[in-house]
This record gives structure tokens, sequence and C-alpha cells, in this order.
């Protein structure tokens, strides 16, 4: 099953797990506190085209989204700030080298698809990137109103310039539903276990955690705002 085939039964699956849930109001859907995740298998990275100029160690690059995106509920965001450590930063612009579990105080609603101490310059590992090149790289995929923007980091880490880490954050047009991400993971040399992956909001208000200096173990984590009862196709009594 493809992401955008389980966004919709993965939802519906939660609508309605959340309308047993104590505190549910009938046609609401609060803003994702917390989010809902799924692991997928199968998933391969859509390849970056547009290289997004980030060529550094510790440092950041402020990307325009091709469509608006909500994170959290918070939002809407038309920017964000992308770290060659891993992070997809919508309010703050940072980019410590040392990761934390979450939440981390110092980031401001954030996506971290895989903060480590990595390196998007040229490095001894880059020559297993296409061109030969370490950096970020973004794509557009689909057409509106369901375009999916991905985000490709092809980067090495510091530590051990020859490892390569590839992964992508893929951001979802706001249909059917808002607040949608996934992170698809490629090759990591240590297989996640010096990262953090996840998301947060605000500075740590709330805080969805997947993976924290372990194994990531997955191919792909879809995260998801479940959507209300009314939209499954379900009727609740």
């Amino acid at each position: 099953m493809r992401t955008g085939q389980t966004r919709v039964v993965a939802a519906a699956l939660a609508g309605l797990m959340l309308a047993a849930s104590p505190g549910y109001s009938k046609g609401f859907c609060p803003p994702c506190s917390p989010y809902s995740t799924l692991g997928l298998g199968g998933e391969a990275i859509v390849p970056g085209t547009a290289d997004i100029g980030n060529h550094c160690d510790d440092c950041t690059t402020t990307v325009t989204l091709p469509f608006a995106v909500t994170i959290y509920g918070l939002g809407p965001f038309t920017t964000a700030n992308v770290s060659s450590n891993g992070t997809v930063q919508f309010l703050s612009n940072i980019a410590p080298s040392a990761n934390t579990c979450l939440p981390s105080a110092s980031h401001d609603t954030t996506i971290f698809a895989h903060w480590d101490d990595l390196r998007t310059d040229a490095q001894p590992g880059c020559s297993a990137f296409p061109g030969a090149t370490c950096g970020i790289f973004t794509s557009v995929s689909g057409v509106a109103p369901n375009r999916i923007f991905n985000i490709e980091w092809r980067v090495v880490h510091a530590g051990a310039p020859a490892s390569t880490a590839n992964f992508e954050v893929r951001l979802f047009e706001p249909a059917p539903q808002q607040d949608d991400f996934s992170i698809v993971f490629g090759v990591l040399g240590n297989g996640g276990t010096g990262a953090t992956v996840g998301v947060q909001c605000n500075t740590g208000s709330f805080f969805q955690q997947s993976s924290c200096n372990t194994a990531v173990g997955q191919n792909a984590i879809h995260y998801f705002c479940p959507l209300p009862v009314e939209l499954t196709g379900f009727t609740v009594e």
C-alpha cells in the first residue's frame, strides 16, 4: 500500500479509536497531540532534483514550500528552515550537532527526520551519492491539490565521514487531511543509533518521539492527525 492510500485508511481507523476515547467531542478533531503514527514498509526515497544549497557542517537553509503546511494545527507555514543535521524547523532556525531525546527546548515546532551530527559538505562518503555530492535536495510529486514535497538528505556522519545516511521528509498538501507528513529512510550508516526521530510542537508542549539513539527499525513512519468520525464513513451512536 502506498503512502497516499495509507493516509486515508490509517486516519479512518484512528478516527474510530478517537471516538471511543475520553473527552472526544463528536465532529471535532483536536490538533495532533499526540500524532498517530504508522510504520510503513517498501517505501523508496523519491530523489530530490533541486539542490537547496546546503553544503556545510551545522547550518540551516530556508526553503519556500510549494504549498502551505500545518504542524500540530499551527501555521499555515510557507517556509521552513532545513538543517544539515536532519531537522525541518518551522519556527526555530538552529543547527545543534548534539542530539537529545525529545522534547528539545531549543527547537520550536520541528520535524526531527534524523537529528544527528551530520555533514552535507564534500566528504569521502559523498562518492556514494549521485554526482558524488552530499547535500539536501527537494522535489515535488503529484499535482494539486494532492502534491507531496520531498526533502531528501544525502549526508555523512561527522564522526565517520565515510559513513552515509540517506533519508527524506514528505510533506503533504492538506487534502484530505492537514498535518500529515512521512519520514522515509534509505541507507543509514549507523542504523539510526545516534539520532532522534520524531516531531515536536512549540518548544516541547507536545511531542511524538519515534526513536532516540536506538535503531530506527522501520523503512518509513507516517504521522497523521486522526479524522473526525463523520469523515471516516462509519456511524457512531
